[in-house]
């Protein structure tokens, strides 16, 4: 069977705008923050300013192999607490940038291990 030229453009057109406007709204929806070259010492929490009332406390944890554990909890002032927005992991080399995504909250760092 045979399908019109036109046709077969027509619905590559659709399908190419219809993929536009939904990655568009996907990547609007995570704001990521910079927080740049982060210095980790195993098992010690640091905190960082994220602007906007938020800050992202980090508990790295260096593994056996030489990886950098991070378990990132992100904490938003409220008017009358602080309460804990979001809870983010990733396992990744020092010295390596790495960008964690999730629930609207983006983080990019690159974690140094302090000697």
């Amino acid at each position: 069977m045979k399908f019109p030229p036109s046709l077969i453009t027509g619905a590559l057109l659709v399908s190419l705008f219809t993929g536009c406007s939904r990655h568009a709204s996907a990547t609007a929806a995570a704001r990521v923050t910079a927080l740049g070259t982060v210095e980790v010492l195993d098992g010690v929490s640091s905190r960082h300013d994220m602007g906007g009332g938020r800050v992202c406390v980090i508990l790295p944890s260096v593994m056996k192999d030489g990886t950098v554990k991070l378990s990132m909890t992100i904490e938003e002032a409220g008017p009358s607490s602080t309460t804990q927005k979001s809870v983010l992991n990733v396992i990744t080399l020092p010295d390596r940038a790495v960008e964690v995504k999730s629930g609207g909250v983006g983080i990019s760092l690159t974690p140094h291990i302090k000697k």
